[in-house]
């Protein structure tokens, strides 16, 4: 059995899916990483993150002077954690159980990302056009695929907290002057179920605010008012001020 072969036996046992395909050209978009060629010998497993595999990935880069395995302290990560190294050698990739709250996200200037729901990862076998090799330097087992550890999670969240804080972004001009007051009956009726729906469980909180937003902006009321009567529950709560101008900006976009 050579080791392609191996590895994807690896990965059926484990409930990972996958493409294979031959690399020719590097498209950093999930599902056209990579193009298979008719006749060639694949030379690239591209594994799909998040719920349908099971599995969250820190992935530490290692470029332009950013090296994010410096940003990880000594014990965090724990010793029989499955690892890859990555094609440039100095990258480090960590299989962990799945974790919905830790969100896909990109921090160049960390040199850390998380591979979760609607991404994937190149694992080994995998050979770039460059001839860099991706190597398991500790295969995943049932028995290694853990959640990730509190401080590690706790470290991860904070970066992905405040990325999102530091979001600038292009206010849309609004004219909404209703206070909650002016609304009907029927219309602060909503609002209240859908305040209700912001306190919904992790994974969904996002949606349930977006659809706060979006009724309250057609209804007309004042933001200021809808802050006043949303900062105490779920996400608004949670991530403040910033969070609430960045969802409320973004219903905005779509109403």
């Amino acid at each position: 059995m050579g080791i392609m072969e191996r590895y994807l036996c690896l990965y059926d046992e484990l409930g990972f899916h996958y493409k294979t395909g031959f690399i020719y050209k590097r498209i950093r978009k999930p599902g056209k990483v990579f193009y298979t060629i008719p006749g060639t010998t694949p030379n690239a497993v591209q594994v799909e993150t998040g719920e349908h595999s099971g599995i969250t990935v820190l992935d530490l880069d290692v470029h332009d002077g950013v090296n994010g395995n410096d940003q990880i302290k000594s014990g965090w990560i724990p010793e029989n954690t499955a690892c890859v190294q990555s094609q440039n050698g100095e990258g480090r990739h960590y299989y962990f159980s799945y974790m919905p709250e830790i969100k896909t996200s990109t921090n160049k200037e960390k040199g850390i990302d998380i591979r979760n729901n609607g991404a994937v990862i190149y694992s080994p076998p995998s050979i770039v056009r460059a001839g860099g090799v991706y190597k398991w330097i500790i295969e995943p087992s049932k028995g290694n695929l853990k959640p990730i550890p509190k401080d590690l999670y706790n470290f991860l969240a904070g970066l992905q907290s405040e990325k999102r804080n530091n979001r600038t972004f292009q206010k849309i001009p609004f004219h909404g002057m209703k206070s909650i007051l002016d609304l009907t009956e029927k219309q602060r009726q909503i609002i209240r179920e859908k305040l209700e729906a912001c306190e919904a469980e992790k994974g969904y909180r996002s949606e349930k605010d977006f659809g706060l937003c979006c009724f309250a902006i057609g209804a007309g009321l004042n933001p200021e008012e809808l802050w006043t009567l949303c900062r105490d529950v779920g996400k608004f709560m949670e991530r403040g001020r910033a969070y609430f101008d960045l969802t409320f900006n973004n219903a905005l976009k779509t109403i």
